[in-house]
């Protein structure tokens, strides 16, 4: 397989990159957001490449993501917030598929606190919005936000159980986590809120949306001197960037390596599958170098056994072939494809 067209880096560059200018502009002007509303302004600016893009080298673009944030997918424990799939196809031979779990982080300002949503703002629903609390408090009263190094990211806490759960999802087979850290445009940044008018910033965010391996977020918050991660303690991550790669600059490069060809649909299905299902599917067995989907068992009747069938007309009955279809889950119903004289018979089984 041919490496991947620059054309086609270029276009999945530029997409993560308007994704990450649309997240640090939120964070940046409105300090107070939840981190749930920055999940969502990256999904929907992501959600408009869903559909296939035909580039000039002849290659197909398609990005699809998911939100994940609050559910169970380990012992109980929510392990990402986005899942991301970026599809490149060439042909049907021609074809690259890579998925990305990313823990969603946002970095907590000085000067006041982050309103944060509650069970109880969803039991309530719509009522919420007309709390008696709320309406007494001025909307028009001055506060000041101030982003520095010594800002923390208030939900990655040393000897949090979120943590541990990673840790422990980590050292079995299947994906990766990455932290997502939502950082403001540049650091250090002042945002007073009301704000006296929206002014978009002008560039590229200087820090904005970094990511990082969680093992590499987990080794920092060890060696923090702080119960929470602090955005100095990854000022220095070695051979890395500065606060870590840009997502742009993670979905081309760190997460599309000099491309070779390998055949993962099978595995991808059933990696996506444990993960959606808490790693309650277990692990496939080995299977055979040349088959990676099914197991092969061909039975044939002994010659004496053929020769003794053979009927009056001369003609020897046809030795049969079993093939045992393996269940991609290792459970459910699995099939067999029996082979008789050239007849296609199916059975099925339940494992």
């Amino acid at each position: 397989m041919p490496e991947i067209p620059a054309d086609v880096l270029e276009k999945v560059r530029a997409i993560f990159a308007a994704c990450n200018l649309r997240t640090t502009e939120l964070i940046s002007m409105n300090p107070n957001t939840q981190e749930e509303w920055l999940d969502h302004v990256w999904i929907s600016e992501i959600v408009q490449f869903s559909s296939p893009h035909i580039l000039s080298s002849g290659w197909a673009v398609k990005v699809e993501a998911h939100f994940l944030g609050g559910m169970r997918h380990f012992e109980r424990w929510e392990i990402a917030d986005i899942g991301m799939l970026v599809h490149l196809r060439l042909g049907p031979k021609q074809r690259q598929s890579k998925v990305v779990l990313l823990q969603s982080k946002r970095l907590y300002p000085h000067g006041a606190a982050v309103r944060e949503d509650t069970r109880s703002d969803y039991l309530i629903g719509l009522g919420r919005l007309a709390d008696p609390e709320d309406d007494a408090l001025s909307i028009a009263f001055a506060t000041d936000y101030r982003f520095t190094t010594e800002c923390h990211y208030g939900a990655i806490r040393r000897g949090d159980p979120q943590v541990a759960r990673i840790d422990e999802y980590e050292r079995r087979p299947g994906f990766r986590v990455h932290y997502q850290l939502y950082n403001p445009w540049t650091i250090p940044l002042e945002q007073t809120v009301p704000i006296a008018g929206y002014a978009r910033p002008e560039g590229c965010p200087e820090v904005g949306v970094r990511v990082l391996s969680a093992s590499l977020v987990h080794a920092r918050l060890e060696q923090a001197s702080t119960q929470a991660l602090r955005a100095r303690d990854l000022e220095d991550v070695g051979s890395l960037p500065t606060f870590g790669w840009r997502l742009e600059d993670f979905v081309a490069t760190k997460f599309w390596p000099a491309v070779r060809a390998r055949s993962t649909r099978r595995s991808m299905t059933h990696r996506c599958k444990r993960f959606s299902t808490g790693a309650a599917v277990p692990s496939p067995r080995p299977l055979p170098s040349r088959s990676r989907r099914r197991t092969l068992r061909l039975l044939r009747r002994p010659p004496s056994q053929a020769q003794a069938g053979t009927p009056a007309g001369g003609v020897a009955p046809q030795p049969m072939v079993e093939e045992a279809i393996q269940c991609p889950d290792g459970e459910g119903a699995c099939g067999k494809l029996l082979l008789v004289g050239g007849e296609a018979k199916s059975q099925s089984t339940t494992a």
